[in-house]
């Protein structure tokens, strides 16, 4: 069975969801939401994911987590931006002239794969993809595309280095362990003890 927390973007769920995290942490599955996070999109966090204090996440679009990931406080995420084509660009404004607002149809689902380790006081920008295995450092504003298994930091975000060789990046995808549950990893722990095996 996935082991999963999804939220939709409803109202009535969202505002239940911020009112207990105002006074606790949510725990699912190994899964973890941090205290005095604030949701305002759909979300959807993968088994044993994890977050520290105070993530917000806001915007029209979605916002996914993979397995096995780390992440640390104070993480903002946007998944949608402002209609920079129109004169006007404060929503409120525009849903008082206009009746509605005018969100930009760009693409801005924000996608987090599997073991990722995201530093404290990251910023995730609409439409970015973070790869498998991947590093972002404290800090960082990320407006691209993270590579699977490297390294970014800075603003703009900016590669610095990779975790693995060309050979161990190729076994680790080959063995996917982030695919097994928590039991499974414990009978498989040759995978790891033999990594060594495949390094350059």
């Amino acid at each position: 069975m996935s082991k999963k927390i999804w939220l939709p973007r409803s109202f009535l769920i969202l505002f239940i969801v911020n009112a207990l995290l105002r006074i606790t942490r949510i725990k699912f599955h190994g899964i973890t939401i941090g205290w005095k996070s604030w949701i305002k999109s759909e979300i959807e966090f993968g088994y044993h994911s994890r977050t520290g204090w105070s993530m917000k996440v806001k915007g029209s679009g979605r916002f996914t987590v993979g397995r096995y990931c780390a992440i640390g406080e104070g993480l903002t995420v946007i998944t949608s931006n402002h209609d920079m084509s129109s004169p006007i660009i404060r929503y409120r404004l525009q849903e008082q002239l206009f009746g509605f607002r005018k969100v930009s149809k760009m693409a801005v689902d924000v996608h987090v794969e599997n073991d990722v380790w995201i530093g404290d006081n990251v910023t995730l920008l609409p439409g970015i993809q973070v790869g498998n295995g991947s590093i972002i450092g404290a800090g960082a504003v990320v407006s691209k595309n993270v590579e699977p298994f490297s390294i970014v930091a800075g603003n703009p975000a900016k590669i610095i280095g990779m975790r693995f060789s060309y050979n161990e990046i190729e076994y680790l995808n080959k063995i996917k362990w982030w695919e097994l549950d928590m039991d499974q990893l414990k009978s498989n722990r040759d995978y790891f003890d033999y990594f060594d095996k495949y390094s350059s």
